[in-house]
């Protein structure tokens, strides 16, 4: 019954953010700005959005490093089986499904797996938040520009200051949830408390600045070339904008994947991309245009790369479905442990190594892996 709710609210949210992007759209004038989009600069985009999703890659694989050493094959295609099943699965589930496949691949902790994708995906939320400040900083853009912008700095300022108290704080955040929980039931706090304790876990993992300082390097290296990627998409369209737009485009349309929808984020990221655009005075129909390419620029490679993988994995999609089920009813669990259901589903994956219970002391290049897959 959740499962199906969150399915039909999300198709909802889709259709209506569809609605208001195609209002007092003219069909034809989209034919005709999709007819006179220039192919091999968008192929030059697409290329540079799979350079954007690599280094994503590299930075997970740096995550991970102190923990377990991991080849850089392995973490590209859990990494693109992950993006796959955001893609096409309802409740964004490809990130506890992607931390499920690397625990039983790997051996590494299902709570630890999920934590690192918590400090990537943190990683990013900063990134974007910073980008929307500079915007309002550093452009002559509307009131409601610099508004949101100023929105976005204080968010990023209240977030970095929550990030460092729970970093250093971590016994005391963890204490103050499980008394402040304490109202649920036993199953649904604990269900709570493996998703608090994974936020925590994730801060910890990194011990030096020097941790710090390469993740945020390579977090600037995923969102610039997604800038990038961006630019030569504009120049496609012939569309001409200040460099103010990409960074607003980056930031708005990238932090709304935040607000729920169907699989693949279509609605709000087409709507998104209009609202931003009619900023610079962008024609509607040219801005829906645009949105649908650029969607397709991502969304078509990366859906395609996580099911190739798929497969090399001798892994299907009911498999990867019934593990979203399992997680969607409760029934599956992210545990300390490492136990978990699903067996027939990822037995083809394999496993190697064994479970550490021992965060590593830092993170930086000198660490020491505790065991390698390959």
């Amino acid at each position: 019954m959740k499962k199906k709710l969150t399915l039909w609210l999300g198709l909802v949210i889709s259709v209506l953010f569809l609605y208001l992007a195609l209002r007092n759209v003219q069909f034809i004038e989209i034919r005709r700005s999709l007819g006179q989009v220039h192919v091999p600069v968008l192929l030059w985009a697409m290329c540079v959005f799979l350079v954007s999703f690599a280094i994503r890659a590299v930075r997970w694989r740096y995550i991970l490093r102190p923990i377990k050493e991991i080849a850089l094959p392995q973490v590209f295609s859990l990494l693109s089986i992950g993006f796959m099943a955001n893609n096409v699965l309802p409740a964004r589930l490809g990130e506890v499904i992607r931390a499920y496949f690397l625990a039983k691949k790997t051996g590494i902790r299902k709570s630890l797996s999920l934590a690192t994708i918590v400090l990537e995906r943190l990683s990013d939320f900063a990134a974007l938040l910073l980008s929307a400040l500079i915007v309002g900083l550093f452009f002559s853009l509307p009131k409601s520009v610099e508004r949101m912008s100023i929105l976005a700095g204080v968010i990023f300022v209240v977030f970095v200051i929550i990030l460092i108290f729970v970093h250093f704080r971590k016994e005391m955040v963890l204490s103050f949830f499980n008394r402040s929980l304490s109202f649920l039931s036993p199953a649904r706090k604990e269900k709570m408390m493996e998703r608090v304790n994974a936020f925590v876990e994730g801060l910890v993992i990194v011990k030096t600045g020097r941790g710090f300082l390469w993740i945020t390097l390579l977090s600037l290296a995923v969102w610039s070339m997604w800038a990038v990627a961006l630019h030569y998409t504009l120049l496609a369209f012939e569309i001409e904008v200040p460099f103010s737009a990409r960074l607003l485009l980056l930031a708005v349309v990238n932090l709304g994947a935040l607000i729920p929808s169907s699989p693949g984020y279509v609605g709000p990221y087409h709507y998104l991309c209009w609202v931003c655009l009619s900023v610079f005075a962008i024609d509607k129909s040219q801005a829906f245009s645009f949105s649908v390419v650029l969607h397709a620029l991502w969304y078509v490679p990366l859906t395609g790369l996580g099911f190739f993988f798929l497969w090399k994995e001798q892994l299907s999609i009911r498999q990867i479905q019934s593990l979203e089920a399992q997680v969607s009813s409760g029934g599956f669990s992210l545990k300390q442990d490492g136990s978990g259901e699903i067996e027939p589903a990822i037995h083809a994956m394999g496993e190697n190594g064994h479970e550490s219970n021992q965060f590593p002391k830092d993170l930086d290049g000198g660490v020491h892996p505790r065991s390698t897959v390959q």
